[in-house]
């Protein structure tokens, strides 16, 4: 299954750009000034890397699903100013961003009453060649869904209809990748199959923006750290594949 990108040239500049896993500070993938979202939350003087995984921490209801909304235009700011990789935010057509900036959201929406059909769905969307069928059956097996492609995704259970979700997404190959509680609703088996996933997009030079409340995030390997405290986003911290698993603002 091939799932790497990205390509020589983006989408959204018409000029080369360097790659998406960097680790240099000047490195940016997003960058907030002063936003401010509703009553919910504002984010001060604030950036994230492209090329890692950054999470989300806050208590239910802080505003962690309306921050990720917030990075592909689902949710727009009420003040203040976004970069997205140098560019302002604003300025980028929200269709041809939201190809390149994909959301996961907690609950998968289902398209089609087939798993195949399913599945293009997302390539289509992103104008992208359909698929071959051992890619297609590659992309269930990574997500580790033992299901034919003919079948109806409506009988599915919750988690399999994420895991499909999760499938679908994967095929689109987007550089960054927004998931909203990606293991909400999984035995645990499967929720190590998502985190095995996140880290395999990393490795490949991805960026992925997740917003959860799993504990064992360790497996995920070195974080960068974003915390809702007191309706602001504002600190950063960063967690080590040695360091313990407890992160700033998580549930005991």
């Amino acid at each position: 299954m091939r799932i790497c990108f990205p390509p020589e040239c983006g989408r959204l500049l018409d000029c080369p750009r360097p790659p998406y896993y960097g680790h240099t500070v000047e490195n940016h993938l997003y960058q907030f000034s002063h936003v401010r979202v509703r009553d919910l939350f504002t984010i001060p003087d604030l950036a994230v890397r492209a090329g890692v995984v950054t999470v989300l921490r806050g208590p239910s209801g802080c505003g962690k699903t309306s921050a990720l909304r917030l990075l592909n235009r689902m949710t727009p700011a009420d003040g203040g100013s976004i970069l997205y990789r140098g560019q302002s935010l604003e300025s980028l057509d929200p269709v041809v961003l939201r190809r390149e900036v994909v959301m996961l959201a907690q609950n998968a929406v289902l398209f089609t009453d087939k798993v195949r059909d399913d599945l293009l769905a997302g390539c289509r969307f992103a104008e992208q060649p359909d698929p071959d069928e051992k890619t297609l059956k590659g992309a269930l097996e990574t997500v580790r869904l033992p299901k034919s492609l003919e079948e109806d995704p409506g009988t599915f259970s919750g988690g399999e209809k994420q895991r499909l979700a999760l499938a679908r997404v994967l095929l689109m190959e987007p550089p960054v990748l927004l998931l909203d509680e990606p293991s909400a609703g999984l035995d645990r088996e499967t929720e190590e199959a998502v985190f095995s996933v996140i880290r395999r997009l990393r490795e490949e030079g991805r960026s992925v923006i997740v917003a959860t409340h799993a504990r064992d995030l360790e497996q995920l390997g070195d974080l960068e750290v974003l915390l809702f405290r007191e309706a602001r986003l504002e600190r950063q911290a960063r967690l080590d594949r040695a360091e313990p698993e407890r992160l700033p603002g998580a549930t005991p």
